[in-house]
């Protein structure tokens, strides 16, 4: 019996790192009926799948606001359709469990972030707090499992929708999966994610084997989305009849589940419709569409996109198809080419789809806040350095420049023509630039440029969320540089000035040990805000390390 909040919440996280949580599920129900619990009843809230699982979170957050309820919080908005407040509140239970330097914290948070950004459609994001999931867990002497699966999980995914298969390959060959762990809805996602990588290499007997284990074993919460990575499966192994049959028979059980699970039987059967009876699968399609947007879950609307356009694309509405293209346009910008057949096939529909949403994108992209990512035609590569600050000094002069000029801008006095028109030569393969004078020839978008304009602007919200860290941060290139201090001072100005508590909070953790800003935070947040105690101590903290 339980009898102590402390206790019980101990018993019960202890029973939820070996999968034993659900045998205390009707003795912990009982106990939250008659205490607030609110540690307890958060932990609770996010373990077990359940409808009212927001609900019980924001319960347990305005019973007490500390770093447990805050993370269970912001799970619980990832997880049911509202990923962007969901990482809002992430970040800072992520943050305060920096400040208890609680290592089981830390990585919980930031696994669950990685959750949060696949959900909001941003794979990059989501690949880079998995890794980062994975390092904590690792420097901090955890040997937890079932976490690492999950962590793993949540890593390998996005690195196959942004094309960063190979750098997780050797992890994914390292795992294996004991069958008493088979069911676990922690570790179904890592069964679930061998599957699609099975899919990936091209083994489509393999990635049977695991969507069947999940098929067998999940639990009736999470039937439709068992049957939804079993149809998948069996629509890249070419087994449609059965893909049809278990797609329709989800679809009819779906209907007392839960809006999640509707939505994923609707998609499914969308998905076992496409091929041969396209007319039929579009009002699924749509639908789920439509569902997946409005309760945003990244990779579920990127496939519910992909296969709408394709079975449009099949019946020849090609205006339609554009229309559901840029309607899905959050889930599918970052997806890779790999990505894309991943999720929607490699049907000659699926490929056009592709093909059409990158005529109607812009060819370039340019990402090189805090890092160095040149996206063509949304095919995203690692470049070399110098191509990246040739096409950083270029695309901050869209009018052109000569050759004397760019020489200067990149290296300064001691520029040279030769080396200058050699890189420009071997880029051409990839990024077509003219030569007189030096100019980009495609459309581009470049985020420290979107960013010098909505400084410019006074949109100080919108170059916050531009900036994900210095401009090409290890080049010396003389105009990269300048470039780079302009940019980081003017926003921390802007910021300064705005005295938004939110934005000087945002833009102090992006930038670290910067005094002014924690002390302009400290004396903006609000006396209850639990983020104050932080700021105080970041304060605090490097005014010691000043000698002050």
């Amino acid at each position: 019996m339980l009898e102590d909040e402390r206790i019980a919440y101990w018993k019960y996280a202890a029973a939820l790192a070996t999968n034993r949580h659900r045998r205390l599920e009707l003795e912990v129900g009982d106990y939250l009926k008659s205490h607030d619990a609110p540690e307890l009843r958060a932990l609770v809230a996010i373990s077990i799948p359940k409808t009212t699982m927001l609900e019980e979170a924001e319960k347990a957050y305005a019973l007490r606001t500390n770093s447990i309820t805050t993370r269970a919080l912001g799970f619980a908005h990832s997880v049911t359709g509202n990923p962007d407040t969901g990482i809002d509140f992430l970040h800072k239970a992520n943050a305060l469990a920096r400040k208890e330097d609680n290592g089981n914290l830390i990585v919980a948070t930031s696994n669950e972030l990685a959750i949060a950004y696949q959900m909001a459609g941003k794979y990059a994001d989501a690949y880079r707090w998995a890794s980062w999931a994975l390092e904590q867990f690792t420097e901090y002497g955890m040997n937890e499992e079932i976490r690492r699966l999950s962590i793993i999980g949540e890593l390998v995914y996005p690195a196959m929708l942004i094309d960063r298969a190979e750098a997780v390959a050797a992890l994914i060959d390292s795992l294996t999966i004991p069958e008493e762990l088979h069911g676990i809805p922690s570790v179904e996602g890592i069964i679930s994610t061998l599957g699609d990588y099975a899919i990936l290499q091209g083994d489509m007997d393999e990635a049977l084997r695991y969507a069947r284990i999940n098929f067998s074993n999940l639990s009736r919460e999470l039937r439709a989305y068992a049957t939804f990575g079993l149809v998948r499966a069996l629509i890249a192994a070419g087994k449609d009849a059965e893909a049809l049959e278990i797609a329709d028979s989800t679809y009819c059980s779906a209907y007392h589940s839960s809006k999640a699970e509707k939505l994923r039987s609707t998609l499914a059967l969308g998905m076992a419709l496409a091929e041969h009876k396209p007319n039929e699968a579009i009002p699924y399609l749509a639908s789920a569409q439509s569902g997946f947007l409005s309760s945003l879950s990244g990779p579920y609307l990127a496939q519910a996109t992909i296969y709408l356009a394709s079975a449009q694309i099949r019946v020849g509405r090609l205006d339609d198809a554009r229309s559901t293209l840029g309607a899905g346009e959050v889930a599918i910008n970052e997806l890779a080419e790999s990505g894309w057949l991943l999720l929607g096939g490699t049907s000659s529909e699926s490929q056009y789809a592709w093909d059409l949403w990158n005529e109607d994108s812009t060819p370039l992209e340019l990402r090189f806040l805090g890092t160095r990512k040149i996206r063509v035609r949304h095919q995203t590569k690692d470049y070399p350095m110098r191509w990246c600050e040739i096409l950083a000094v270029l695309a901050y002069h869209p009018e052109g420049l000569n050759g004397e000029r760019l020489s200067f801008l990149l290296q300064g006095d001691d520029g040279n023509m030769s080396t200058l028109k050699a890189n420009v030569s071997r880029m051409r393969k990839d990024v077509p630039v003219s030569s007189r004078p030096y100019q980009i020839e495609l459309p581009f978008t470049a985020d420290f440029v979107e960013m010098d304009k909505a400084l410019r602007e006074g949109r100080v919200r919108d170059a916050l969320e531009l900036y994900h860290g210095p401009l090409l941060p290890e080049s010396d290139a003389p105009f990269v540089v300048e470039l780079r201090d302009y940019l980081e001072e003017t926003l921390r100005q802007a910021a300064l000035s705005s005295g938004d508590a939110e934005v000087l909070l945002s833009l102090a953790r992006k930038l670290g040990d910067d005094l002014e800003l924690w002390e302009a935070t400290s004396q903006r947040l609000s006396k209850n805000d639990p983020l104050l105690p932080l700021a105080k101590a970041h304060v605090k903290r490097i005014q010691r390390s000043w000698g002050g």
